[in-house]
């Protein structure tokens, strides 16, 4: 203007308006969180997903998984919770090497198996483990112990405690050795009720009647002789189960 003064300051800038689009520089950004559904692990869960079979075949060969063929963090953020499971929870492969419990049972003779089987005893925690049910050994064609109750089966060598049909003469069991002085006592580890099964014992499905019913008395009487009680005798399958209190 004609009237303003020469030499006179120029007025101030008007000050700039608030940003119109994000947050002040005070607020922190917010960030997002993600809910994470916890992993059950178990020798008995569902069957593998691709990314757990993946892993099992690179472990197996000692590699690492290319971390290429799953989905990396970005493609998991942006993917629904239903599919980021997989990507975010840890693979854990029940049947690798690692977590072999060194209290469970031992038993590397050819020909045994035991129920549970030994791969599922390995993977029990110790407290499982001093309270196995229905725990059995077995040798196939020869025969079969079966414990009463839950058995404490932690440390137990069965190479060297339990024996079926392993000497020449007729079938028998033996667990524990009378002249060991580390045998558990009376109702503690194997010492304790159970159902033995022997196989191949009496005259054959060719004998006489005559000839069964002198092998169901011979029977009879080594049962009771061993302070053990008659479940089941057929000469004819030649199948004998007893059961006695201890051993």
């Amino acid at each position: 203007p004609a009237d303003q003064p020469t030499g006179a300051p120029s007025p101030s800038p008007a000050p700039a308006p608030p940003p119109l689009f994000g947050a002040a520089e005070s607020e922190p950004p917010t960030t997002a969180r993600t809910t994470r559904a916890p992993l059950t692990l178990s020798p008995f869960g569902s069957a593998p997903t691709p990314t757990q079979q993946l892993d099992r075949v690179f472990h197996e060969h000692g590699q690492p998984t290319p971390r290429s063929s799953v989905a990396g963090s970005t493609d998991a953020a942006r993917s629904p919770p239903s599919e980021r499971q997989s990507v975010l929870s840890p693979v854990v492969d029940p049947l690798s090497s690692e977590g072999i419990n060194p209290n469970a049972p031992k038993l590397v003779k050819v020909g045994f198996v035991t129920e549970p089987s030994m791969a599922i005893l390995e993977r029990l925690s110790d407290d499982e483990l001093a309270a196995v049910h229905a725990f059995a050994v077995e040798r196939p064609d020869f025969g079969r112990v079966e414990w009463l109750g839950r058995v404490d089966v932690r440390g137990v060598d069965l190479d060297r405690d339990v024996r079926i049909c392993e000497r020449d003469g007729p079938p028998e069991v033996e667990v524990y050795d009378d002249d060991d002085a580390s045998k558990p006592a009376v109702g503690s580890k194997l010492n304790r009720p159970a159902i033995v099964t022997l196989l191949n014992v009496g005259p054959g499905a060719d004998a006489s009647e005559a000839e069964c019913a002198k092998w169901s008395r011979r029977v009879e009487k080594a049962t009771k002789r061993m302070g053990a009680s008659l479940v089941d005798f057929d000469p004819v399958s030649g199948v004998w189960k007893f059961k006695t209190p201890h051993f």
